[in-house]
């Protein structure tokens, strides 16, 4: 169980816009159609369940971890895997401009001056993102050494994946 907390990232970033986005388009649809909100949640809901229940299945299968490209692999081929690649590309990226994009617009309704510049914000908060590993290396104290990353994994064999040391 310890994975699922790791591997629901995306659900746990979708929860922090979604039903805001729900409302705002049923909204905009009229009044009438506010009676849609229940229905579209449980549906959410139903998908984050399913979403749960597959990600229990990959923990059990992979109990000492991996990734979609590596289970993709394994049990489809290479071709799935490459497109699980790709989908995971574009899933990492929107989830930041999505993450981007809510702050900003929180930030904006706090402080309704700021509005105007709303895309130079999402720029700069873009911008402020984690210095590459090596360039941390830099500013450490003089004769210390970056911490080694311990715990990563890199693909094995059908079933699991092997720690790399």
């Amino acid at each position: 169980m310890e994975g699922l907390s790791a591997l629901s990232l995306d659900a746990l970033t979708s929860v922090a816009y979604g039903p805001e986005a729900i409302i705002v388009v049923l909204a905009l649809a009229g009044a009438s159609a506010l009676h849609l909100v229940l229905p579209v949640t449980v549906a959410i809901v139903v998908l984050l369940a399913l979403l749960v229940f597959s990600y229990r299945q990959v923990i059990e299968a992979y109990p000492q971890g991996s990734g979609a490209y590596a289970v993709s692999r394994d049990n489809l081929g290479p071709r799935a895997s490459l497109l699980a690649a790709a989908a995971l590309v574009v899933d990492y990226t929107l989830t930041v401009a999505v993450s981007i994009a809510a702050g900003t617009q929180a930030l904006t309704s706090a402080f309704p001056g700021l509005a105007s510049a709303t895309v130079p914000i999402c720029l700069a908060i873009l911008g402020l993102g984690p210095a590459p590993y090596q360039d941390r290396a830099q500013h450490l104290p003089h004769g210390s050494s970056p911490p080694q990353r311990r715990g990563r994994y890199r693909p094995g064999r059908r079933g699991g994946a092997v720690r790399a040391t």
